[in-house]
């Protein structure tokens, strides 16, 4: 097992590192149900999982991007699609309902995740080169004040405030531009 998930109606979404995904449903009684994709499996580990607030469910894979499962629609969404990267650490939903994906390549972030297209122009792709202090993100947190705790391998946390906010400044290595500001942590600060 790889990644484990509870789902707003309470259906547990186990991902495995056979490339399967089940579900646990508990009803009157507990029951397994495979999800079935075009060759039952989607060719890596799944790294996360992730249900939005319409119900979607969002798979992160090691390597073959996200699937979305949206009813019985399943749609794919890799770098040709305007992901930064196709192997997926985590995924989160923003307080605007925007989808927030880490990647070891930096983070996407989709502006509207209802769509049934989804190109370049249906994402924000932040790396180093406009902001963060590295692009391998392992995990995110959003706070209700629309902040992001990023975490990241090798280069420690990063607190983002969008811009048109005015942080509160807890580091002295701060990086501002039109997305925001940047605030890094490190060893040094006590991380």
């Amino acid at each position: 097992i790889s990644s484990l998930f509870q789902g707003k109606k309470g259906i547990i979404w186990v991902g495995h590192s056979n490339w399967e995904v089940s579900k646990v449903i508990q009803d009157d009684k507990i029951r397994i149900e495979k999800v079935i994709f075009g060759k039952n499996r989607l060719e890596r580990n799944i790294n996360t999982l992730f249900e939005d607030k319409a119900r979607n469910v969002w798979i992160g894979t090691n390597g073959v991007g996200i699937v979305k499962i949206q009813g019985a629609t399943r749609y794919i969404i890799t770098t040709s699609s305007g992901l930064v990267h196709n192997q997926i650490n985590c995924i989160l939903e923003d307080k605007d309902g925007q989808i927030w994906i880490a990647t070891s390549e930096g983070i996407s972030v989709l502006k509207n995740p209802n769509q049934e297209v989804y190109n370049k122009s249906s994402f924000v792709n932040l790396t180093i080169e406009n902001g963060l202090q590295s692009n391998n993100i392992k995990g995110l947190t959003l706070l209700p004040n629309g902040e992001t705790w990023i975490a990241t391998m090798d280069a420690g946390i990063t607190l983002f405030t969008p811009a048109g906010r005015y942080p509160d400044l807890i580091s002295n290595k701060v990086q501002k531009n039109s997305f925001g500001t940047f605030q890094h942590l490190t060893q040094t600060e006590g991380i």
